[in-house]
């Protein structure tokens, strides 16, 4: 501090030997003014503050919009989204430790202020909606056979899951070939598509529509993206011992239809259990495993000609699995179950899989009717006895132990 003050402009001999980056530092203006007016003394009103927050948050809403010039469509709305929740949210946390005493007068004011941002997002939620509708198809014919025709390096006609593999790994240079391998058979499971015979054209146009959606970027700027990403020769994503022990494992699989629809339908159980990992830590909730299961067990396609003791079989199972155990499942804890179940109930274990993936996608994991309700409706179904009679019976049966 006493060299700054020595070393003033005004001071020639001194500011001659400083250097021009001291110099710099020393002419700054201050980032704050700590001028204090002594006539009046320093108070400072939560309410006061808050309110003027809420302004700054309606302004900043309503004509603090972002340059769009350069910006994706989907970006003035989360733009807005983001500043008066966080606004809000830290206007609630940091106001409220000062005084506390002013905690529901805030609280209302904030309140007020997230609900008025909230109804300007959901304002622009639509518009954006329909400009990333439009946005995923955008991508004209011309650039979909150049980029189909880049990932099809023999020109077959076709991307098996060798070449999308590859293909994978080259648009994510970081990614091993075995997880691009991965990746490549999730994506064979989700589009329903034929292992042995790859994917078309139609197929991978799915691809690159999700790759935008994932990218949040319009498609044709995808296409552009992906060109020189998928010109690189196949020899750059071979790095590591364990990519060209990948790679050889992958040949072994294009000699083969059959050994590759294998591989796929073997990868559908991992697959399903990647979509039901929500939280990505490697365990699923073990009472949304079972809920699902117990919806694909009451599918009247999939019931149709299945015995009552095979169905009985299959509940009882799901019940013992739902009361004993731990909370969450792991990998290898999901697969016994599930094939523990098929063999019950007699079910093919790809359509019980493809069912849950389907559950995964329709976002509707641990939804449906529990367990009691699915036995008891099965009980209704043996015996014959209508719903109502059986309310009937059952509220009977609880108001006599009642008494």
């Amino acid at each position: 501090m006493s060299d700054r003050l020595s070393c003033r402009p005004g001071d020639a001999a001194l500011w001659s030997k400083v250097s021009p980056c001291r110099r710099s530092s020393l002419t700054r203006q201050p980032r704050r003014s700590w001028k204090i007016n002594c006539e009046k003394p320093l108070r400072w009103s939560p309410v006061e503050d808050t309110k003027q927050k809420a302004v700054q948050i309606e302004q900043a809403v309503e004509h603090r919009m972002p340059d769009t010039h350069n910006l994706p469509p989907w970006m003035p709305c989360l733009a807005n989204m983001a500043l008066g929740a966080v606004l809000a949210i830290t206007l609630q946390k940091t106001v409220f430790k000062k005084a506390p005493e002013y905690k529901e007068k805030i609280k209302e004011t904030a309140q007020d202020v997230r609900h008025k941002v909230a109804a300007k997002a959901e304002e622009l939620q639509l518009l954006s909606a329909e400009r990333m509708l439009l946005a995923i198809e955008s991508i004209d014919q011309g650039s979909l056979d150049k980029l189909f025709s880049l990932a099809d390096t023999d020109h077959n006609g076709c991307i098996d899951l060798r070449k999308f593999a590859y293909a994978l790994a080259k648009i994510n240079p970081e990614l091993p070939l075995a997880e691009a391998r991965d990746a490549a058979a999730d994506f064979f499971v989700l589009f329903k598509a034929d292992a042995a015979r790859g994917l078309d054209k139609t197929h991978f146009r799915q691809f690159l529509q999700c790759w935008a959606l994932l990218q949040m970027e319009p498609l044709y700027k995808v296409a552009k993206q992906l060109e020189p990403a998928l010109s690189r020769p196949v020899n750059e994503v071979v790095r590591s011992q364990q990519d060209r022990a990948t790679q050889e494992e992958l040949d072994d699989l294009a000699c083969s239809g059959d050994r590759v629809r294998r591989f796929v339908e073997h990868k559908k159980a991992e697959t399903a259990f990647r979509l039901w990992d929500l939280d990505s830590d490697g365990r699923v909730l073990r009472e949304k495993v079972v809920r699902g299961l117990l919806r694909v067990l009451l599918d009247k396609k999939q019931r149709r000609g299945k015995s009552a003791q095979e169905v009985l079989a299959a509940l009882s199972f799901l019940e013992v699995e739902e009361r004993v155990g731990r909370a969450s499942l792991d990998a290898a804890e999901f697969r016994y179950v599930l094939h523990r179940f098929c063999e019950l109930a007699r079910l093919d274990p790809d359509e019980v899989t493809e069912g849950l993936i389907q559950l995964a996608i329709a976002n509707e994991i641990g939804s449906g009717p529990t367990l009691k309700e699915a036995m008891e409706q099965e009980v209704q179904e043996q015996v014959g006895l209508p719903p109502s009679q059986s309310a009937a019976k059952s509220g009977s049966g609880h108001d006599q132990k009642s008494h």
